[in-house]
């Protein structure tokens, strides 16, 4: 023990001429080292190449997702517009089922045509007497 020399601070106040991890003599040559702040900035550099990918990636992903759904919004629509007709046709092709086995007649049927006919028109007459009014009381109120 009495090789080792002890100073004020024992012997762990002794100084080495590289410093010690943490200390400021470390630190400082990481601020005045080029080739540490180029890593760090390779570093960055690296994460913000991999999070413009993975962005890229996910825009990728969203953009034929959405060119899915309007595929899917189409067939949609063209569904529902063939689903309307067929039940159009169904409602026809019931009703005629109904005359047939209720004994109508085919006069009787083109009467009941006709009237049904003429009430229609009534009915829409009246509606379009209402929206004419309704138009005339909005110009009238602006």
């Amino acid at each position: 023990m009495a090789e080792r020399p002890i100073t004020q601070h024992g012997i762990s106040g002794l100084a080495t001429s590289y410093g010690r991890l943490g200390t400021a003599a470390s630190s400082n040559r990481q601020i005045k080292d080029k080739r540490y702040w180029h890593a760090v900035l390779q570093s960055k550099i690296q994460e913000i190449n991999q999070e413009t990918a993975k962005l890229l990636k996910e825009k990728k992903f969203l953009d034929r997702e959405r060119s899915a759904r309007k595929l899917y919004e189409k067939r949609v629509k063209e569904a529902a517009k063939d689903l309307t007709n067929l039940q159009s046709n169904l409602t026809s092709m019931n009703l005629a089922l109904d005359n047939c086995t209720s004994g109508m007649t085919r006069q009787h049927l083109l009467n009941e045509t006709v009237a049904l006919r003429e009430r229609n028109e009534h009915i829409q007459e009246q509606l379009e007497l209402i929206f004419k009014q309704r138009q005339q009381k909005d110009n009238e109120n602006k």
